[in-house]
C-alpha cells in the first residue's frame, strides 16, 4: 500500500500536506506535455476550462500486479498525496496506466468525489491506432466510494501513439487530436462469434453505455518535440534527446516481409495440384 506520510485523515485539507513539489493545474500539465495552442481554438478553450480546476502531483510511478476494474476513492487520495502514477500489469485490458487529478478546493476539507482518473494507453506499432477501436474504447476504471458504490465521474484519457509516422488530416495540429466522447464497449463481429464465444467486456466500463461520462480524449502521434514539447532541450542540454533509436527495432522489415511473402506464394503454388485430390 502507498503511505501518506501521516496525513490520512479525510478531513484534512491538502494545503496542510507537505508536498515535495509545487502542485500545478491539469491545464499547466497538459500545456507542458502537448501543443494545446495548435489545436482548434474552440476545442482548446473548452479543454482548458475543463482542466483549470484540477491539480496534479506527479513524481514517480508505482506498479500494480493485478488487473484492475475499479479503484477506491480513498486510494486515489493516497496516490495524489504521494505523487504517484500507476503502471498497470502487463495483461491489463484497455489501459496501460493512470494518474490522479483533484478538482476540489485545496483549502477546504478533502472531497473524495472530486478525484478524476486520467488513464493512458501507449502504442509502439507503426500503424496508427484505430479510431473505431482503440480510441473509441479507451476509458479509465470505475471509482468506489466509502459506501462501496461504483461510479464513474468525468475523465480524461491520453493515447500515446509513439511510433506511427501518419499524421492527422485537416485543420489544427498534425500530431495532436482532441475530442470529447463517451467510451464505447468493443463490439465483436459475427464471424468472430462463430469461431469462439466473445470475451466478456472489461469490468472497468460502466454497467450501461449511458453511464459512461463524457470524456476528453487527447490523442498524440509520434515521439519527438513536434508531438511533445516537454522533450525539447533544456537549458542544460545542447540538443533535444533523440528517442528514435528506441523504435528502430520495432519498424517492420520490408525486405524480410517480401521474402516471406514470396516463399509463402511459392509454397501455395507447389501444393495447388494436390488440392484436386
Amino acid at each position: 500500500m502507498i503511505g501518506t506520510g501521516g496525513y490520512d485523515k479525510i478531513g484534512d485539507t491538502f494545503s496542510q500536506v507537505s508536498f515535495r513539489v509545487r502542485l500545478i493545474t491539469l491545464e499547466q500539465h497538459l500545456d507542458a506535455l502537448v501543443h494545446l495552442k495548435n489545436i482548434e481554438p474552440t476545442d482548446a478553450l473548452a479543454l482548458r476550462k475543463f482542466t483549470q480546476p484540477y491539480h496534479v502531483n506527479l513524481m514517480h510511478m508505482v506498479r500494480f500486479d493485478d488487473v484492475i476494474t475499479a479503484v477506491p476513492q480513498a486510494y486515489l487520495r493516497r496516490l495524489f498525496i504521494r505523487g504517484a502514477a500507476v503502471q498497470c500489469c502487463h495483461n491489463q485490458p484497455v489501459i496501460d496506466g493512470f494518474y490522479v487529478a483533484y478538482g476540489g478546493d485545496l483549502d477546504k476539507a478533502c472531497d473524495l468525489s472530486k478525484f478524476m482518473i486520467i488513464a493512458w494507453q501507449s502504442k509502439a506499432k507503426a500503424t496508427a491506432g484505430s479510431p473505431e477501436e482503440l480510441v473509441a474504447g479507451l476509458t479509465g476504471p470505475m471509482q468506489i466510494d466509502a459506501a462501496g458504490k461504483l461510479s464513474k465521474s468525468a475523465q480524461l484519457v491520453i493515447i500515446m501513439d509513439l511510433n506511427t509516422k501518419s499524421v492527422f488530416m485537416g485543420k489544427g495540429d498534425q500530431y495532436l487530436q482532441v475530442t470529447q466522447r463517451k467510451a464505447k464497449v468493443p463490439e465483436y463481429t459475427s464471424s468472430a462469434k462463430m469461431l469462439r464465444a466473445p470475451p466478456a467486456p472489461w469490468g472497468g466500463y460502466a454497467t450501461s453505455p449511458h453511464q459512461e461520462p463524457e470524456t476528453w480524449c487527447v490523442n498524440v502521434r509520434g515521439h519527438g518535440t513536434a508531438s511533445y514539447p516537454c522533450t525539447d532541450a533544456t537549458s542544460n542540454e545542447l540538443t533535444a534527446p533523440d528517442f528514435s533509436a528506441l523504435f528502430e527495432e520495432l519498424e517492420p522489415d520490408i525486405e524480410a516481409n517480401a521474402i516471406i511473402t514470396e516463399a509463402s506464394q511459392s509454397a501455395k503454388m507447389a501444393l495447388q495440384p494436390l488440392s484436386h485430390f
